[in-house]
């Protein structure tokens, strides 16, 4: 009868001492999760836009699209600094610079570019690229392209997400 309340009590002491040695990792990570984020001094990034879709398997259907090209800086002290944003169509062939001179996002600021309707220049495979720097490291932006149309009483809205395809980090 002791053999088996000892054998209880070190399976329960053992349970205990699991769930302290989980509950400890655990918490000790959250603490270092601002440390976890990459920072950044440059990124080359690529950002899919579809200047259309088409709504039937047949592409009978043909729906132009408006396009916001949504850029957040997302460092709460650091500026970033963006030197090319340039619009590219299906066929890799420069439609549009959108910036000639250097565009400065303060922190925590926003800036955005847009592509009408009636603009399908870029076609289907129509794609941004977009060059920042920083003197100093920073954390990653986000950039994302919103796209919307409608079609009698249909309204479509979907976004993409950037991919970053070169960069310089910590």
């Amino acid at each position: 009868m002791e053999e088996k309340m000892n054998g209880k009590i070190w399976i329960k002491a053992m349970g205990c001492f699991l769930i302290t040695l989980i509950t400890v990792t655990v918490l000790s990570n959250i603490g270092h999760a601002e440390s976890q984020v990459p920072l950044w001094k440059s990124q080359t990034i690529y950002v899919p836009i579809y200047s259309h879709i088409y709504l039937t398997d047949k592409r009978k259907i043909k729906l132009d699209l408006s396009v916001t090209l949504s850029i957040r800086n997302t460092d709460a002290g650091k500026p970033i600094t963006f030197h090319t944003v340039d619009y590219f169509n299906s066929e890799g062939t420069l439609v549009k610079k959108f910036i000639t001179k250097p565009h400065t996002l303060q922190p925590m600021s926003s800036s955005y570019f847009t592509i009408e309707e009636s603009d399908t220049s870029g076609g289907w495979g129509a794609n941004f690229i977009l060059e920042w720097k920083s003197d100093e490291k920073i954390t990653e932006p986000v950039i994302e392209a919103i796209h919307s149309g409608a079609r009698g009483t249909h309204s479509y809205i979907f976004d993409t997400q950037e991919k970053v395809i070169k960069g310089v980090y910590e």
